[in-house]
């Protein structure tokens, strides 16, 4: 399905990897998004979730994930520097619709 306006093809692009901060391709993507915000349709951050399902043998449980945003009581951000590079170009993921909920407060976790 063509994006809205029909200017052309949506892409998702992903698996962005460890160690951004330092990385030219980062530092390019946010400077691109910057400069071209009609180019942003949508977007979605991986992984917001500060916990993490983890199973061993018939059991599960909840495990910090560390390459989250927020922490593991869904309370606070782990990752501030890249939430803040993520709200210099309008990519804030606190001010969306979602903001407030309690993913999973309703089971046992971290």
């Amino acid at each position: 399905r063509r994006a809205p306006g029909g200017s052309g093809w949506p892409i998702v692009v992903t698996e962005f990897g460890t160690d951004t901060d330092r990385a030219p391709w980062w530092q390019h993507t946010i400077r691109y998004v910057a400069e071209h915000p009609e180019a942003i349709s949508g977007w979605a951050y991986w992984a917001i979730d500060g916990a993490k399902h983890q199973t061993e043998g018939d059991r599960g449980y909840y495990i910090n994930e560390t390459y989250g945003l927020l922490l593991s009581d869904y309370e606070g951000v782990r990752q501030p520097e890249t939430l803040s590079r993520l709200e210099t170009v309008g990519l804030d993921p606190m001010t969306s619709p979602l903001r407030g909920w309690r993913g999973g407060r309703d089971r046992k976790g971290p």
